[in-house]
């Protein structure tokens, strides 16, 4: 409730009724600002609104990010009470890859999760996974030892694993259909009690890979250590 007028506000300044932001709080974990949003607890009053875009599908990004450019630039000279509560993430303008990378690094190095590249001349889509906007967020791997497996709906294996702390989680394989199936034709002889490697973006506060998938078999020692 504490950010619904100042959001309203800059709706109004843009003319516009439809933003494209995120509920966050800088350096909690993702899990408790879920939490704070789902259901008001003591953190609740320490989210912040922050606009990524406009979601007007007749106007390229380049015209978009220029109209909250404008009105940020308008509130931070007055000092506006919104800025306490609404943030203005227009990137920068990169034109190359290490210039990409240089920002990706930036973002890491600020405790971030990663970043987003944009196409300057795109318009906007709604409900499109489109190739002109994309996450730019490195995965982290890690072996895990396979110890049950299940069969999604599609025949496809659903593989059980065990953290080092004992604590269960399902993974899915990369590979074509073939390939999966494969695994569930050969689980017992080829995959299970061995260890396998896993992609994942960070961990739960349980220390539960989030976002999983399946690499394949390596060959590690007992304590889960590659041996090559």
């Amino acid at each position: 409730p504490h950010l619904e007028q100042h959001i309203h506000d800059i709706m109004d300044e843009l003319s516009h009724n439809e933003l494209n932001a995120e509920l966050y709080i800088h350096e909690e974990h993702l899990q408790d600002i879920q939490s704070a949003v789902k259901k008001p607890n003591s953190l609740s009053p320490k989210l912040t609104c922050n606009i990524f875009d406009i979601a007007d599908s007749s106007e390229i990004y380049e015209y978009r990010r220029t109209k909250l450019m404008t009105i940020y630039n308008t509130l931070e000279s007055i000092d506006h009470v919104s800025l306490k509560y609404i943030g203005f993430l227009t990137g920068v303008e990169c034109h190359s890859h290490e210039q990409i990378e240089l920002h990706y690094n930036q973002c890491m190095d600020n405790n971030l999760e990663g970043t987003v590249i944009k196409n300057f001349k795109a318009l906007y889509q709604h409900n499109v996974r489109s190739s002109d906007m994309f996450k730019y967020k490195k995965t982290q791997d890690a072996e895990y030892q396979i110890v049950d497996c299940e069969t999604d709906k599609n025949g496809h294996p659903v593989l059980h694993c065990l953290t080092e702390e004992g604590k269960l989680f399902k993974v899915k394989p990369k590979g074509t259909d073939a390939e999966r199936k494969a695994i569930i034709a050969n689980f017992e002889s080829q995959y299970l009690n061995n260890w396998y490697k896993i992609e994942y973006e960070v961990f739960s506060k349980d220390g539960i890979p989030l976002k999983p998938v399946g690499i394949g078999l390596r060959d590690c020692d007992s304590n889960g250590q590659p041996k090559e």
